[in-house]
């Protein structure tokens, strides 16, 4: 394994990570009132495509 493989493969987890935390970044940066259940929604269903779709929807809409 080659150094630059590795840094391949590191960036592709650093990335990919956060793009299957997005919705959780932009509740955080919005200070969604439901940031916890925004969070959980990500963190257990997202890997569902569906859940990572709700949770995403959830954060991006009205804070009220």
């Amino acid at each position: 394994m080659t150094v630059e493989t590795l840094i391949t493969g590191i960036l592709f987890f650093i990335i990919m990570g956060s793009l299957y935390l997005l919705p959780t970044i932009i509740a955080a940066k919005r200070r969604h009132n439901n940031l916890a259940a925004v969070a959980s929604i990500n963190l257990l269903t997202g890997w569902t495509g569906i859940g990572w779709v709700a949770a995403f929807t959830w954060a991006v809409s009205n804070k009220t």
